[in-house]
C-alpha cells in the first residue's frame, strides 16, 4: 500500500510541473493580459563587436558564431532573442512570460556597449531593458549553456538576433528581417 501511495504523490507532482510548463509556455506565446503595455525608449548607441565582461560601463553584447550563424548574445555567450510583436515602446512580455524569456537589463541609466545598434528601453515595472536596433532584446531559460540557440522560432514570434554583415541571415531566422 505504501508503494501505491508514493506513487500516487509522484504522479500528482508531475502533473503539477508539467501544468506549469504548459501554463508558462502559454502565457510566452500569447502574450499577456497587459500586452501592448508602452515603455520609454532611447536611441541606439554606437559601439564596435568585442568582448569582455558585463558591467555597468562594460561589454554588454558580442557577436558568437552559432549554427543560425553569428549572433548576437550576452557578454557570457547566451544567445539574446526578441519577439516579433514587440517594439521598444511596445513590450508584451510581461508577468509568467519572463520566467522562460528573462529581458537582458542593465542599471538604469547604463548605456549598453559592445555592438552598434544597442540602446534601451524602460519596460512597464521600470526596469532597463537593453534593444538592438529599437527591439527589447531577451535570453530564453531553455538555453543552459553558451551558444545554444534553442529558444530560436518558439512560439513563432521568438527568434535569435542575427547580426547582417557577419555570415548570419539577418536579424533572425524568421524571414521578416528581424
Amino acid at each position: 500500500m505504501a508503494q501505491r501511495t508514493l506513487s500516487t504523490r509522484t504522479t500528482a507532482a508531475l502533473l503539477g510541473v508539467l501544468a506549469g510548463v504548459a501554463l508558462a509556455a502559454t502565457a510566452c506565446s500569447a502574450g499577456s493580459s497587459t500586452a501592448g503595455a508602452r515603455a520609454a525608449s532611447t536611441g541606439p548607441s554606437s559601439g564596435s563587436s568585442s568582448s569582455g565582461s558585463s558591467s555597468t560601463s562594460g561589454v554588454t553584447a558580442v557577436t558568437r558564431s552559432t549554427s543560425l550563424g553569428t549572433v548576437l548574445t550576452t557578454a557570457s555567450g547566451m544567445t539574446l532573442y526578441h519577439r516579433t510583436d514587440e517594439s521598444a515602446d511596445k513590450i508584451e512580455c510581461l508577468s509568467g512570460c519572463v520566467a522562460s524569456w528573462p529581458p537582458d537589463t542593465v542599471p538604469a541609466g547604463a548605456t549598453p556597449e559592445g555592438v552598434s545598434g544597442l540602446g534601451t528601453t524602460t519596460r512597464p515595472d521600470g526596469t532597463t531593458q537593453v534593444t538592438y536596433d529599437g527591439e527589447p532584446l531577451y535570453t530564453y531559460a531553455g538555453d543552459s549553456s553558451p551558444g545554444q540557440t534553442n529558444g530560436n522560432g518558439v512560439g513563432g514570434i521568438w527568434y535569435a538576433v542575427t547580426v547582417p554583415g557577419t555570415g548570419g541571415s539577418g536579424r533572425s531566422n524568421d524571414g521578416s528581417g528581424y
